[in-house]
């Protein structure tokens, strides 16, 4: 059974305000004794006392907790931005509840809720697309919440993406000037507002450059079923434009499939044939050596994101009106 400041107070035969002051720090201010003040130190040390944080927060009305939402856990950026996250929450002295809407709207908005419950501070949420506002709402109304990687029409709060237009169109230029003319364009839902934007970004830089976009070099997949439909839509383009000379995948998990794709077919691309995607990793580099790996700034995300919902937490505490909702475009990392 926990030990509670009632079992201090009887072993010492002092009163449970003068062992609640003393484990609070406010035992010099409210004069309670040295003496005492050790006594009750060390037989919490002895006891092994720990405090009872869930009542402490409702004293306070604020839990110290941070709720996070993201939509794949495993997915390596997701992972790694949520291990970003946590440390730069500790800095300020806060933790993270952490939860997965595995792609589903109506899943997030359960884990909303849940997170409300729990009586988070605020919520970090890199929210899915929607039919309507949901449970944006009841965000807006006041409580702190930052949207990241992905913007959404219906959020109104702090958000913070990555630049993914002006570096989608910096990796076609790039595939441009090393002589590439027929790039193929292959997507993961392509709905999400960070994939329109890297789509937009391809279709302004191919005009820029002369280059009328072809539709049979373009294709969007399902985020369910990617897997099961990479195949035939390479076996599609690579059938109809036999020489495509650049494939330019918005998401690492499509070039990660490009992997699988070509063992099993025993397909083996042309050396002159450029790839480039967002996000990536070791396995990428050692298979493909020239592919571009465009990374997302995963720290500077977390970076932010926690300083905008720990501001807000602070207006909040001071009963001061929040300033307008700031929306952050931050640059991406070539490798």
């Amino acid at each position: 059974m926990a030990v509670s400041i009632k079992d201090i107070a009887e072993r010492l035969n002092v009163s449970t305000a003068t062992v609640s002051l003393t484990l609070s720090g406010q035992g010099d201010l409210r004069k309670v004794s040295k003496k005492t003040q050790q006594r009750v130190l060390a037989c919490a040390r002895e006891l092994r006392y720990q405090p009872n944080v869930l009542a402490r927060s409702l004293n306070k009305g604020y839990s110290e907790n941070l709720g996070l939402i993201v939509p794949d856990i495993t997915d390596s950026f997701f992972s790694q931005l949520a291990d970003q996250i946590e440390l730069e929450a500790e800095k300020r002295n806060y933790t993270l509840m952490m939860c997965c809407s595995h792609n589903d709207y109506r899943r997030e908005e359960r884990m909303i809720g849940l997170l409300q419950q729990k009586r988070v501070d605020g919520l970090l949420i890199a929210p899915l697309r929607r039919p309507d506002d949901g449970p944006y709402q009841n965000l807006a109304d006041g409580f702190p919440a930052v949207a990241f990687d992905q913007l959404q029409p219906q959020w109104k709060g702090n958000s913070v993406v990555s630049n993914d237009r002006k570096t989608s169109g910096e990796i076609v230029e790039r595939m441009v000037r090393r002589g590439a003319r027929r790039i193929a364009l292959l997507c993961i839902d392509a709905e999400r507002y960070s994939i329109r934007e890297r789509v937009r970004g391809y279709r302004e830089a191919l005009e820029a450059a002369g280059i009328a976009a072809c539709e049979e070099l373009y294709a969007e997949l399902s985020i369910d079923s990617y897997r099961c439909d990479l195949p035939q839509v390479l076996d599609r383009i690579l059938a109809v434009r036999p020489r495509v000379d650049a494939f330019f995948f918005t998401t690492h998990l499509l070039a990660e499939e490009l992997v699988h794709y070509m063992q099993e077919r025993g397909v083996r691309l042309p050396d002159d044939c450029q790839l480039a995607c967002f996000h990536g990793n070791m396995l990428l580099r050692s298979l493909f050596p020239s592919i571009t790996i465009v990374q997302m700034p995963i720290e500077e995300i977390a970076r932010e994101s926690v300083r905008l919902i720990c501001d807000q937490i602070e207006y909040r505490k001071k009963g001061i009106p929040a300033p307008p909702a700031e929306h952050l475009i931050l640059d991406c990392i070539f490798e």
